[in-house]
């Protein structure tokens, strides 16, 4: 979800074919509006309820840090050890 002057708009998460990486994907219906947004911020929930954010940055960046917001324990446990 995109928060954007309250209203929450749905994302699509695409993975990347680079690395462990994801595109983002706006809807048709809310993409020129967030292009002339000044910042946008990402704040996503996965499937397990954790939740993980991308700091504000400018509509058109290509490659952010996504972090987690819950304890780094709290995603062992529902992923297990990185490889």
């Amino acid at each position: 979800m995109v928060t954007r002057n309250n209203p929450r708009i749905p994302i699509l998460l695409i993975p990347s074919r680079i690395g462990d990486s994801f595109e983002v994907e706006f809807p048709d219906s809310h993409g020129d509006s967030l292009e002339s947004e000044r910042f946008v911020e990402l704040k996503l929930t996965d499937t397990k309820g954790n939740k993980w954010q991308v700091k504000r940055f400018r509509p058109g960046r290509m490659f952010l840090k996504l972090t987690r917001v819950e304890p780094l324990e709290k995603i062992i446990s529902d992923y297990g050890e990185p490889d």
